[in-house]
């Protein structure tokens, strides 16, 4: 009774590691939100500059144009150089999803109700 209490309460589909999960993921998704915000707030003033005649330095040289007498050097294979080769694990490989607590609570319930009838049939035989 009391082992299947602590499954729902703590690993049910609405139990208390479900609801953190739940927490850590809509507090993302505002974060995000917000990111999102902020740059479409800075790309729509980059769009009223762009509408109005605006040209940066950068986007004059990233198009291809340059200005008369000036210089610049082509470095080759200069991309490939600077990369990484090493996988790096994340969070996200190591967690442990709630399924998994989930079956292992069960197999753990399981072998403390089968100890517990061992146990006592051992008493009820004398041993």
């Amino acid at each position: 009774m009391i082992l299947s209490g602590i499954y729902l309460f703590v690993f049910g589909e609405s139990g208390l590691l479900e609801r953190i999960e739940f927490e850590k993921k809509s507090g993302a998704l505002v974060a995000k939100i917000n990111l999102l915000k902020k740059e479409n707030a800075r790309l729509f003033e980059l769009y009223k500059k762009y509408q109005n005649g605006y040209q940066s330095p950068d986007d004059i040289m990233l198009s291809g144009y340059m200005e008369t007498g000036s210089k610049f050097l082509i470095f080759h294979g200069a991309e490939s150089a600077g990369k990484a080769s090493v996988p790096v694990l994340s969070d996200e490989s190591l967690k442990i999803e709630n399924r998994h607590l989930r079956v292992l609570w069960i197999l753990i319930s399981a072998a403390v109700v089968f100890l517990y009838f061992y146990m006592a049939s051992r008493r009820h035989e004398g041993y």
